[in-house]
């Protein structure tokens, strides 16, 4: 009788022990793909994160490229590369005045519902410190170092012509959609301070632009 119940202990034990290993498996961050509504989701978060001054009239178009995404559960970690760039409006005309591509880590929680609510976001220093911070900056919760991400923003940053594609494409979707040209570059620069505002309408901010 005692060989029994030492070897139902045992058999427990040896449960208890797998489901332990398969609650620690599923606990880590595992890569994953990106569908339609976590990309847009991730564009609107980014678009909402521009910090700096659009004319007005004048619209935003943000072009994202991702380059790792991961999940643990509910929580989602996203790794990408943002391009931004404000035009103003003057009749039918649209002019370029300023511009940024700076990476970024986003983390979101998927809600029961299937929406998206932010948690952190995040960018690399953009100074002398740029390398070494990108590398710092692509690491998970665990400790995890995701190299080959930070090489693909290192290569993104040094030839953005992809994510520069991606923004015309955008932008030009967004002037066949209202009618508008773009202005010859000599036009820029001609534009009154007063124009200037620190904010952009909530449809262009929370609107794909395609």
């Amino acid at each position: 009788m005692k060989h029994y119940r030492r070897f139902f202990t045992l058999v427990l034990a040896g449960a208890l022990l797998l489901a332990c290993a398969a609650c620690g498996a599923t606990s880590e961050y595992e890569a994953i793909e990106i569908d339609s509504a976590l990309e847009q989701y991730i564009e609107e978060v980014a678009q909402e994160h521009y910090v700096y001054p659009v004319y007005q009239p004048g619209f935003l178009i943000t072009a994202i490229k991702i380059h790792g995404a991961y999940q643990r559960k509910s929580t989602i970690k996203v790794f990408v590369s943002t391009w931004h760039s404000a035009y103003n409006v003057v009749d039918d005309s649209a002019q370029a005045f300023s511009s940024g591509h700076v990476p970024v880590a986003i983390t979101c929680r998927k809600e029961a519902d299937g929406t998206y609510r932010l948690i952190e976001y995040k960018f690399p220093k953009m100074d002398g410190a740029f390398s070494p911070s990108v590398r710092a900056f692509c690491k998970l919760p665990s400790g995890q170092n995701l190299n080959e991400v930070a090489e693909e923003i290192f290569d993104c940053y040094q030839d953005p012509s992809e994510l520069d594609k991606i923004h015309q494409q955008k932008r030009d979707a967004y002037l066949a959609e209202h009618g508008l040209r773009l202005f010859p570059p000599e036009w820029a620069n001609s534009l009154p301070e007063e124009q200037t505002t620190n904010s952009y309408p909530a449809e262009q901010r929370t609107k794909p632009v395609a």
